[in-house]
Formats: structure tokens, sequence, C-alpha cells
């Protein structure tokens, strides 16, 4: 690797690494999706017998987790092997604050 001496043979490299990542990070993505639709889901069916549960605060979960999903779906599109360190540092911040997740209910 260190023996990279060409710019082709760097970029080469840098696919060779960072691409299973962003395979990961869509992974993640899928079960983020997945999650905000069993959540909606069981909003739904919770809606079907509301003196059991807070139909309400089911939905409102189910909302923050698609924003959630929706936000992380835009940020690992938006990365690639051109990405430069700034952008990826601004994606970081991101996916960890979920300032929209705080928001109280």
């Amino acid at each position: 690797r260190d023996a990279a001496k060409t710019t082709d043979e760097r970029y080469q490299i840098a696919a060779e690494d960072l691409e299973p990542i962003f395979e990961i990070l869509r992974e993640v993505v899928q079960e983020c999706k997945q999650a905000a639709s069993d959540l909606h889901q069981k909003a739904r069916d919770a809606a079907l017998h509301p003196e059991e549960v807070d139909v309400l605060e089911l939905f409102q979960a189910a909302d923050r987790a698609e924003q959630d999903v929706q936000l992380k779906t835009q940020l690992v599109d938006s990365l690639s092997l051109a990405s430069k360190v700034e952008h990826v540092t601004a994606v970081q911040v991101m996916w960890m604050c979920k300032p929209y997740l705080n928001q109280a209910s």
C-alpha cells in the first residue's frame, strides 16, 4: 500500500478500503428503514386498540424514526470516494447529533 505511486494506484487502494464501509452504511440504512416500517406498523395496529397504549406517542416515535432514516439515506448517498475530509466530518457529526430526535413530544 505504501508503494502506490500513481494516483490510479492510490485511488484503487482507497476504493478497496472504503467500498466495504459504504456497503456497511447502506446495510445500516436498510435496517433502520425496516425498523421504522415496523414501528409504523405497530402504531397502526395499536390504533385498533387505543385503550391499551398511547397511539399518538407511537406514531410520533415512528415519524421520528422515519426522519432518522431519511437523514441517514441522504448522508450515505452523499458519500463517495471523491468526498473530502470536511464532508465526511460533517456527515459524521450530523449522523451522531440527530437534533430532531431530541424534540419534546
